[in-house]
């Protein structure tokens, strides 16, 4: 007989796959802002570039701790939600059919939804702006 984890209900699975699409949003946005930083002079668009990348490394231990369990779901994890790469393409990557990817996912949302701290991480980095003001640098007062 299988024992069922009850830390993962329906409520936490809604919470994964709500920080997940809050997590694919803000990872769109930063992109938008990378590639828009190709129009800026070269210093400031390394700044930029520069801010998006040490925001998004910190992304990379719910990736190890999602591949500690399986090698693949931390890869499916990346490529799906931080590359934003379609089920598709994710499915070709890993030659699999589309209803294996459907249950690699489920199992995703699962084994997050039973690690809160895997949950929380994710809500709190798509909830932090990346700030892209100069570093040390205060606007003026206007005396």
């Amino acid at each position: 007989m299988e024992q069922q984890n009850p830390v993962s209900g329906t409520d936490e699975i809604q919470r994964v796959e709500t920080a997940l699409n809050a997590l694919s949003a803000k990872k769109a946005a930063n992109d938008a802002m990378r590639k828009a930083s190709h129009d800026l002079p070269s210093s400031a668009a390394y700044s930029v570039v520069s801010r998006l990348d040490r925001d998004e490394a910190r992304l990379a231990p719910i990736i190890v701790s999602l591949m500690a369990v399986d090698d693949r779901l931390g890869l499916f994890f990346r490529y799906r939600y931080i590359e934003g790469k379609s089920m598709k393409k994710v499915c070709q990557y890993f030659t699999i059919g589309r209803s294996t990817g459907g249950r690699w996912k489920a199992r995703l949302m699962e084994e997050i939804a039973a690690r809160p701290d895997l949950i929380r991480a994710i809500e709190e980095w798509s909830a932090d702006k990346v700030s892209l003001a100069p570093a040390g640098r205060h606007k003026p007062t206007g005396a």
